[in-house]
């Protein structure tokens, strides 16, 4: 309607490229992560994936939105209680 005046910026453009790129960079790492290190390393590296994971929902939920929500506190200890439970080889 303005007789495209208003221009869409440079970095959306490249946005995907660069998160496609990282997300490969972060698989490659995690492949050599697996052949690299002991199993205790690794449990460590999948801790600090999910807590990153629940940092990042809560952030969006609580920073974002601003929406206050018990959710997390309340499903991640059921998690924590239903895990013993479940068949570990």
């Amino acid at each position: 309607m303005d007789g495209g005046l208003i221009k869409e910026p440079a970095f959306n453009k490249q946005l995907p490229f660069k998160v496609i790129i990282g997300l490969c960079l972060l698989f490659a790492a995690l492949m050599a992560a697996n052949f690299l290190l002991n199993g205790y390393y690794l449990r460590i590296v999948n801790l600090v994936g999910i807590n990153i994971i629940l940092v990042v929902s809560l952030n969006l939920t609580i920073g974002f939105t601003g929406i206050f929500s018990l959710g997390h506190s309340a499903l991640w200890p059921s998690g924590a209680i239903q895990w013993p439970f479940l068949p570990c080889p």
